[in-house]
């Protein structure tokens, strides 16, 4: 048992060091993948609504699903289409970066939803809200400090 162990720990290991070049996607994508599942599960507690298996099920799925299309399209990008996209662009992996985009950005509309739904509002008006409301505040301060730092030419004296 030990031995099989210690094989399969290294076989791990093996594959760990080959997809070294994408670790730090595939834990980017895992980690968004975690965050969505953490504000869901938020989400259903505010809205009490049930958490089923078959619903946590799914976030295997989508990681296992996520992380073997990353792996699938890297490995198609490095040793079939790497050196032709790599005369239109000097990034590495360009195509795999894209896929990992294109997963990213449907995570993070999903925490959206969900942050929309905990908060009742939609929170990019929220968030532009607070952006425009901090750029006013932050011309208005400029102003005091330019009023404030315009030295008075008049002598206070009518002529």
């Amino acid at each position: 048992m030990k031995n099989l162990q210690d094989g399969i720990l290294s076989m791990l290991i093996v594959a760990w060091t080959w997809l070294a070049p994408i670790q730090g996607i595939l834990i980017s994508i895992g980690l968004l993948i975690l965050a969505d599942t953490v504000l869901g599960l938020w989400k259903s507690k505010k809205l009490k609504t049930k958490i089923t298996s078959r619903g946590l099920s799914s976030i295997i799925s989508k990681l296992l699903l996520y992380q073997t299309a990353i792996i699938t399209i890297w490995m198609i990008d490095k040793h079939i289409i790497g050196s032709v996209i790599g005369i239109f662009t000097e990034i590495p992996f360009f195509l795999t970066k894209t896929v990992a985009a294109c997963i990213s950005l449907v995570e993070l509309y999903s925490m959206k939803e969900n942050l929309d739904q905990i908060v009742g509002r939609d929170v990019w008006k929220l968030i532009k809200g607070l952006i425009t409301r901090s750029a006013d505040e932050i011309i208005d301060i400029k102003k005091r400090i330019d009023e404030i730092d315009t030295p008075d030419t008049s002598d206070g004296h009518k002529d």
